[in-house]
């Protein structure tokens, strides 16, 4: 019987020894967590509410071109002060990020929103811009010296 007590007190001591690993893992799992969720993203600030842009430069004005499908042609806006040009425009309807794969960013995308620094030459009082298939084309045409 003494093999008995023996297999009795290893054991207790196993499911002792991997309660304590557990509870270790777990800890370090969740400062992992912690620690990766700050920077990846914000509750309040979407990071995909920043739409990518291209900026092309020719020798009488500057084309902008910025990706922001299902954007609301009736609510983008366009605005220019001190070199800096914003870019807002609400969505049809809301996207629902998990819904497109996103799993860090829970979040539902309404609007885009982009600032872009534009070069000292850029006539902002001349700034157009179209809409067409999912794509913001803003020309500024370069101030004439």
């Amino acid at each position: 019987m003494y093999w008995e007590d023996e297999f009795d007190r290893i054991k207790r001591y196993i499911y002792k020894r991997i309660s304590e690993m557990k509870e270790e893992i777990e800890q370090e799992i969740n400062e992992m967590l912690g620690y990766m969720r700050e920077p990846l993203y914000s509750e309040t600030k979407p990071v995909l509410e920043e739409p990518l842009h291209t900026i092309y430069e020719t020798t009488d004005e500057y084309l902008i071109i910025l990706d922001i499908p299902r954007a609301n042609e009736a609510s983008i806006t366009v605005t220019a002060y001190n070199n800096l040009l914003e870019i807002k425009a609400r969505l049809k309807e809301k996207i629902d990020t998990k819904k497109i794969g996103y799993r860090l960013v829970a979040t539902e995308l309404e609007e885009y929103r982009k600032k872009i620094t534009l070069p000292p030459d850029a006539d902002v009082s001349l700034l157009s811009y179209q809409y067409k298939n999912g794509r913001l084309y803003i020309r500024i045409p370069k101030e004439k010296r």
